[in-house]
C-alpha cells in the first residue's frame, strides 16, 4: 500500500489525480485533487504550520478550490487524470 501511496503523491505533485476514499463517517467520496503548486491559487497557499500526521494526505481539491485531507488507509482507488487537465 505504501508504494501505491508514494505513486499517488508523485502524481499529485506533478499533475492531477481522481481519488475515491472513505470519509470518517464511512461514506464514499470522490475528489479530483493535486499538489502541483501551479494549480493552487496564490491566496489559498498555506503558510501556517500544522502538526504533521503521516497517516493523513492533505491535497488541493480542484472542485471546491480548498484544502482537503483524507486518511491514507481510507483510499480505495485513484487514477492519474493529468491529461484531462493539461495546462495551456
Amino acid at each position: 500500500m505504501q508504494q501505491n501511496i508514494n505513486a499517488l503523491v508523485n502524481t499529485l505533485q506533478n499533475g492531477v489525480a481522481f481519488v475515491t476514499f472513505y470519509k470518517r463517517d464511512n461514506t464514499v467520496r470522490e475528489m479530483t485533487c493535486t499538489l502541483q503548486t501551479a494549480r493552487i491559487s496564490y491566496e489559498n497557499k498555506t503558510t501556517g504550520e500544522r502538526k504533521r500526521n503521516d497517516d493523513v494526505l492533505v491535497v488541493w481539491d480542484m472542485g471546491k478550490q480548498q484544502w482537503r485531507s483524507m486518511r491514507k488507509d481510507s483510499i480505495m482507488c485513484w487514477a492519474d487524470v493529468s491529461e484531462s487537465y493539461a495546462q495551456a
